[in-house]
């Protein structure tokens, strides 16, 4: 489930942005629409022009919010996969550190896992040495 979690993350931001697009457009057409059938009907003698503009409003407006704020999510998916590699490369240099030390004789290659000399299999993964 945590696994990968700034890909999810950025795959999140991606879904909501559409889903925000995607509503902010239904939302406009469905008021430019009212807005007409408010006019084609003018025995009430209201004017439909206000509903064409926010009609408008929305679907430009609309879109473009759900677009740029979706920036904020997807920026912090990507500071979390960078933090991720960061962590698992500053593991790898410690670990080689460790082994040029002699204490340990071999690093895992699936995991980088230190691993004594003797060891035939990894003792975090079970991979083989």
């Amino acid at each position: 489930m945590w696994d990968n979690i700034g890909e999810k993350i950025k795959l999140l931001a991606k879904v909501i942005a559409w889903v925000g697009i995607i509503s902010s457009v239904i939302g406009g057409i469905s008021l430019i629409s009212q807005g007409f059938d408010i006019n084609q009907s003018s025995r009430s003698g209201r004017d439909g022009g206000l509903f064409i503009l926010l009609g408008i409003a929305s679907l430009i407006g609309g879109s473009i919010i759900s677009w740029i704020s979706s920036f904020f999510m997807y920026g912090f998916g990507e500071l979390i996969e960078k933090t991720s590699a960061i962590e698992k490369n500053t593991r790898n240099v410690i670990s080689a550190n460790v082994v040029s030390n002699g204490e340990y004789g071999w690093v895992c290659k699936k995991c980088a896992h230190t691993n004594r000399n003797m060891a035939l299999f990894c003792n975090s993964c079970g991979e083989k040495k």
